[in-house]
C-alpha cells in the first residue's frame, strides 16, 4: 500500500484529457463542510414555507390513501399500481403515517443545502440562507436523478429554479402527478417517469425526452449511485447487485453516461453527485485522477483504482463541463 500523503491539500480543479478525444473535464471533491447553524436556520424557514408537507411523521396515511385512490378511480391500470404500492407500504413499512411512504421535507432540506452550497461555491449566508439560495438558484435549470414523488424538484422550483426530476417507481410518479402531496396541490408534471440506467445507454427515449427540455445548468444525484440501490442492477441487467463476481458497470457504459450528461448540460453546466460509493458508474480516469487527493486512508484510496464493495463514500463529486 502507498504511504499516507503528507501536507495534504486539495487543488481547486483537476484537468483531465479523455483518451478518446479532446473533451476536457474538471473534477473537484466537495470540500465545504456542513454548517449546522446555517442549516437549522434554513430548515426553520422551509418548515414555514411548506406547512402542509413539512412533517409527514405526524400525518396519518389513511386520508392520503383514500384521496390517491379517488384520484385514479377512473384509471384501472394506474389504480392497480396505487393499490399495490399502498399494500406494499403496509406490509413492509406499517403504513400508519405518511413517513412510511415517503421521506419528509427535512431530508430534502439537507439535499437543498448541499446543492445550493456547491452551486454557489461558497458557504451560504448564515443569517439569511434562504435568500442566498434564491439568488443562486434563480433561473437555474436543474435535473434531479432519483426524485421520488418530485419532492426535491418541488423545493427547488419554489425557491426559483426550473427543476425536473427522473423517477423509475411508477407508484411515486403517480403520487407526484396527482398533486396530493405537493404544497399547493398542483400536479408535479415536471417529474418524468424513467430509469436512470437509460442514461448509460445510447439513443434512449428518456434521453430524447430530456433533450427536448433544453440545456441544463446542473444534473444532481443524492445517494443514488450506491451499492444496493438497484441502479447497478438496472444498468447491467444483473439479477442481483450483491455478491462476488456479479456483473459490474462497464467502462463503455460509464463513458456513455458522461457523454449523455455532457450533451444535456450547457457550456457552464455541472454534475453534482452526492453521497455515493459506486465508482464504477464513472470512467476510470476520473477516480484515478482523484485518488491522490482523496483524504481517506491508503487502503481506501486503493479502492478508487479498483472499485470494490464497501468503497469509500464520497460526500460530493463536482464534474464541470469545460469549453473546448
Amino acid at each position: 500500500m502507498p504511504e499516507e500523503p503528507k501536507n495534504y491539500e486539495l487543488p481547486p480543479k483537476i484537468e483531465l484529457q479523455k483518451a478518446s478525444g479532446d473533451i476536457k473535464k474538471s473534477l473537484e471533491l466537495g470540500k465545504l463542510e456542513f454548517r449546522t447553524s446555517t442549516f437549522e436556520r434554513m430548515l426553520k424557514q422551509i418548515q414555514e414555507d411548506f406547512p402542509k408537507t413539512n412533517d409527514l411523521e405526524k400525518k396519518e396515511a389513511e386520508p392520503f390513501e383514500a384521496a390517491l385512490r379517488q384520484c385514479y378511480a377512473y384509471d384501472p391500470e394506474n389504480l392497480a399500481i396505487i393499490n399495490d404500492g399502498i399494500d406494499e407500504a403496509h406490509k413492509y413499512g406499517g403504513g400508519r403515517n405518511l413517513s412510511d411512504f415517503f421521506e419528509g421535507k427535512k431530508r430534502q432540506a439537507k439535499s437543498l443545502y448541499k446543492l445550493a452550497t456547491e452551486i454557489k461555491g461558497a458557504y451560504l449566508d448564515e443569517q439569511d440562507p434562504i435568500n442566498d439560495i434564491k439568488k443562486n438558484l434563480a433561473r437555474k435549470k436543474i435535473l434531479v436523478l432519483g426524485d421520488d414523488i418530485g419532492s426535491l424538484s418541488e423545493i427547488l422550483r419554489f425557491y426559483g429554479a426550473e427543476s425536473y426530476g427522473i423517477e423509475y417507481k411508477k407508484f411515486d410518479v403517480l403520487v407526484g402527478h396527482s398533486g396530493i402531496l405537493t404544497e399547493n396541490g398542483i400536479p408535479q408534471n415536471s417529474l418524468l417517469e424513467g430509469n436512470i440506467a437509460d442514461l448509460f445507454k445510447d439513443d434512449t427515449e428518456l434521453f430524447k425526452q430530456l433533450q427536448k427540455l433544453g440545456s441544463f445548468d446542473a444534473i444532481v444525484s443524492f445517494s443514488v449511485f450506491n451499492d444496493g440501490s438497484g441502479v447497478e442492477e438496472a444498468i447491467t441487467g444483473a439479477e442481483s447487485s450483491i455478491g462476488i463476481g456479479r456483473p459490474r458497470i462497464t467502462q463503455q457504459q460509464a463513458e456513455i453516461f458522461q457523454s449523455n450528461c455532457s450533451e444535456l448540460l450547457n457550456d457552464t453546466g455541472v454534475q453534482l453527485h452526492n453521497d455515493f460509493n459506486m465508482w464504477t458508474a464513472f470512467p476510470k480516469n476520473y477516480f484515478k485522477a482523484l485518488s491522490p487527493y482523496y483524504t481517506g486512508t491508503a487502503q481506501e484510496r486503493e479502492f478508487l483504482y479498483w472499485p470494490a464493495r464497501n468503497s469509500p463514500t464520497i460526500d460530493c463529486l463536482k464534474i464541470t463541463k469545460i469549453k473546448e
